[in-house]
């Protein structure tokens, strides 16, 4: 069956991105794999039902929900209702750059979190913070397309993290309950977290937690969406490019994140993220002289 959905693409020289996906067979329109984006992510789930498993942590999806995502969150999604909308913005790490402090603190929303943790606004905060109308503005205003429209749709994003920021600090302090990790599955992830920069094997891991590795092994993939090793080999050259954007040198960043052998973390690198490790660090350092 063809994809019956229609997307739509504005992208903004002030660091952001706007997409809008609505229709049928949406589910076609993203990746069945565990992958991760470039770029720091809200994604407005105006019309879907579903589920999204991020670093092992699986959430579910109603309509209206809002997930964030930093760049180095592996993440997969399930949309399991027959229709879907959805809105997605997305921002350059760098979007703040030439602003004072407290502004470029609107990103913490994505950075001080621990990874899988807190990744869901559900529809009623949504709602009654007016986050959902104000996603909406945004969206009407870069499908103008022009510099004025840009213009405010930033001011727009500007407003919509301020508002965020503060309904995750409101929801951390009334406690408020996320869709928990499969215990075993989460205490793999925090053991990779620790010592992904050591020798660790599927084994040695498999020996922690008291289970054969492969019963591990089909666990790990259930609930996270790929094997256990790729996830280590992930976790890895995600650290790499966070070490990169602290101004390490390649060689420092790759030995330091379990790598021995640079020609196979080199070709590793370069099938996964599409680009070699030399072309990221001269992405950053274009991004921090902009």
């Amino acid at each position: 069956m063809q994809s019956e959905f229609l997307k739509r693409c504005y992208k903004s020289d002030l660091q952001y991105q706007v997409h809008y996906v609505s229709g049928r067979n949406v589910n076609s329109a993203y990746s069945e794999q565990l992958h991760y984006d470039t770029n720091l992510t809200v994604a407005y789930f105006k019309k879907a039902n579903g589920n999204i498993k991020i670093e092992g942590n699986s959430y579910d999806l109603m309509s209206g929900d809002i997930i964030i995502l930093n760049y180095n969150e592996l993440h997969c999604v399930d949309i399991q209702s027959e229709f879907c909308e959805r809105i997605t913005i997305y921002l350059d790490e760098s979007i703040y750059r030439n602003y004072s402090e407290p502004v470029n603190d609107l990103l913490r929303i994505f950075y001080k979190r621990k990874r899988g943790e807190r990744n869901l606004i559900p529809a009623s905060v949504v709602r009654a913070n007016g986050i959902d109308v104000l996603i909406e503005d945004i969206r009407a205003c870069s499908a103008q397309q022009d510099p004025v429209s840009e213009l405010v749709a930033f001011g727009q994003i500007t407003e919509l993290l301020r508002r965020l920021n503060q309904t995750a600090a409101q929801q951390l302090e009334s406690e408020i309950a996320i869709c928990s990790n499969d215990p075993i599955v989460d205490q793999v992830i925090k053991y990779v977290s620790l010592h992904f920069a050591e020798d660790i094997t599927c084994d040695s891991i498999a020996g922690q937690v008291h289970l054969s590795k492969y019963y591990l092994g089909r666990l790990f993939k259930d609930v996270v969406g790929i094997s256990l090793w790729n996830y280590i080999i992930n976790r890895r050259l995600l650290n790499f490019n966070d070490l990169i954007r602290q101004n390490y040198s390649i060689e420092e960043a790759c030995s330091k994140v379990g790598f021995r052998n640079y020609s196979n973390f080199y070709r590793l690198y370069k099938k996964r993220m599409g680009i070699s490790p030399q072309e990221f660090k001269r992405s950053v350092i274009k991004n921090t002289a902009s």
